[in-house]
């Protein structure tokens, strides 16, 4: 299972945050941890994430997935946040 960190900006106004938050949703066990920004555990490689997440954006929004090696630094993160990171085998320093 890998774990990613995903980040977006939707540009167009009007925006429908809820499609691209189901779309991770389904990718896998997740937790938002600001407003645009979601950990995902998934079995879906790098670019599958990427691929399926293409398809619920605009052409001018911007995205970045990034593969995590499960070690993280928090800083006034909400305790269940915190929590759901430990849970998932998340070395928080």
């Amino acid at each position: 299972m890998a774990s990613y960190m995903i980040c977006y900006d939707l540009y167009q106004d009007g925006q429908q945050y809820e499609k691209i938050e189901k779309e991770i949703q389904k990718l896998g066990e997740c937790v938002k941890v600001l407003r645009t920004t979601w950990v995902l555990n998934s079995e879906s490689s790098l670019y599958f994430v990427k691929a399926m997440l293409e398809t619920v954006t605009d052409n001018n929004d911007k995205i970045i997935i990034v593969s995590l090696d499960n070690k993280a630094a928090c800083l006034r993160l909400d305790y269940s946040i915190e929590k759901w990171l430990r849970e998932h085998h998340f070395e928080l320093e």
